[in-house]
């Protein structure tokens, strides 16, 4: 047996995370138990977000799994995910922790997404559908009347496939959206300011993963050790890069961050027995902070010529 990664689902839910967490700092630190969080799309994508997002709630703050669930609604191919659906048998195994009890019945239920928002108020709209356009002016409208900042993430790759473009989030929003995209999209320009959209790349999380299993050599990787991945991560844009949409460092600064990422995945890592038990006495006094140090002495950076 392999400690084994998947990052189409783990690393994907950790920059979604990520980037939440950052949004609700963005808006004046806002607290995550006060979201409302609705997916469009409902693949394996998705709902891994929503299962770290409401272990997060669980772990951090105290909810249980079914309370925290509740927080995260999907939004599939056949509407809204409800437990009226489930026990019709018509949603698939990996939605059902999400089919919720709603106010409505079968035939008073959202018939589109714009009608989902307008019955729910989220407070977040993450897309994951690869439904271009699928956000239009109604629908960010709609978000941004119900929130001062709405926080739209139209995650879908690849940039044919998102559900709508940085722009056209910032305009309809009359600049009031918080916005990261699974695909780049240029900065928008506003009078005498230039707002950048974040881009919610795993390239942040999976070299750190993998690099810290490799240290470590993890006995196993669950899911709760990425909770801190994302935490850290949320906590390394400065006020100035959020002031101005960067949810995430520079890719630019990618080694840095991943010095710190790493650090705190070996640390936890460690710190709950889970690197090989050769290992165990040679890091058991390391501090988070000695990681970081060690880390730094066995990092290199490749030269033009890749040397």
């Amino acid at each position: 047996r392999y400690p084994c990664f998947n990052d189409d689902i783990q690393g994907t839910a950790t920059i979604g995370l990520a980037g939440l967490l950052a949004a609700l700092r963005r808006v004046g630190d806002a607290k995550l138990t006060e979201q409302k969080f609705l997916f469009f799309g409902a693949g394996e994508a998705a709902v891994g977000i929503a299962e770290l997002l409401s272990m997060g709630l669980h772990r951090w703050h105290g909810l249980s799994l079914e309370e925290a669930r509740k927080r995260c609604i999907l939004y599939d191919s056949k509407g809204v995910v409800t437990s009226v659906r489930n026990r019709t048998g018509t949603v698939q195994l990996h939605k059902q922790n999400f089919a919720h009890e709603f106010p409505w019945d079968t035939d008073g239920a959202p018939k589109s997404l714009l009608e989902a928002i307008k019955s729910i108020k989220p407070t977040a709209l993450i897309g994951s559908a690869t439904q271009a356009g699928a956000f239009t002016k109604d629908v960010v409208e709609e978000m941004a009347k119900i929130n001062k900042n709405p926080i739209i993430f139209p995650l879908s790759n690849p940039t044919s496939k998102a559900e709508c473009t940085f722009e056209e989030a910032f305009n309809w929003s009359n600049g009031t959206v918080v916005f990261a995209s699974g695909s780049p999209f240029p900065p928008v320009k506003d009078g005498d300011r230039t707002y950048f959209p974040s881009q919610a790349n795993n390239a942040y999380v999976f070299p750190a993963v993998g690099h810290a299993a490799i240290l470590t050599q993890a006995k196993s990787i669950p899911d709760d050790l990425l909770l801190g991945i994302a935490r850290t991560l949320a906590g390394l844009s400065t006020p100035a890069d959020l002031k101005e949409g960067r949810l995430f460092p520079p890719i630019s600064s990618v080694k840095q961050v991943s010095v710190k990422l790493i650090a705190q995945m070996c640390f936890e890592i460690c710190k709950r027995n889970l690197c090989a038990d050769h290992l165990e006495k040679v890091f058991r006094s390391f501090s988070l902070q000695d990681w970081e140090e060690y880390i730094e002495t066995i990092s290199f950076t490749l030269d033009k010529r890749g040397e």
